[in-house]
């Protein structure tokens, strides 16, 4: 990885991303955000997507982007997102993982040649694949009945 200059100061990004004060400050910056995200809804008007403006759906995934630091939820940032655009938990939620199919599909291919090179752990990969779609599955599906339910982001 190259280093980064600015201002004449050299700062190696690998180091930033597995700098652990960061990842606990992202991870203190998310929860808060969450906690906001979860107050905004109270207070806001909320609307089907269907009226969602396509400036508004910009804006909610270009949160993704945050979840580039780690420590940082890219599912949850663009929840906060879609509730800060109008949208009800619900929808948000369903949006937000709308939003990352793309991407998480895009990483899958991404990684898939370096399987090939090493054969041994394909039927590893296959097996932990299935069990991480199913995990998946499961966890959207329970995420899902618990906004239909509760209708907000936090328990408190």
């Amino acid at each position: 990885m190259k280093a980064w200059q600015t201002g004449g100061v050299h700062v190696r990004l690998e180091a930033i991303f597995h700098d652990l004060r960061i990842v606990a400050a992202a991870l203190i910056v998310n929860g808060v955000l969450l906690w906001f995200g979860d107050r905004l809804q109270k207070r806001r008007a909320m609307f089907a997507p269907e009226k969602l403006t396509f400036k508004q759906a910009f804006l909610v995934g270009l949160a993704q982007i945050g979840a580039l630091i780690p420590g940082f939820s890219r599912s949850g940032l663009t929840m906060i997102a879609g509730v800060g655009a109008g949208l009800t938990a619900e929808a948000a939620a369903k949006f937000s993982f709308l939003l990352g199919m793309p991407i998480i599909f895009a990483a899958g291919v991404l990684e898939l040649p370096k399987l090939f090179h090493a054969p041994a752990q394909l039927a590893d990969a296959a097996l932990g694949g299935v069990l991480t779609g199913i995990a998946a599955y499961l966890s959207v599906r329970f995420l899902m009945r618990y906004f239909e339910g509760h209708g907000k982001l936090a328990t408190a």
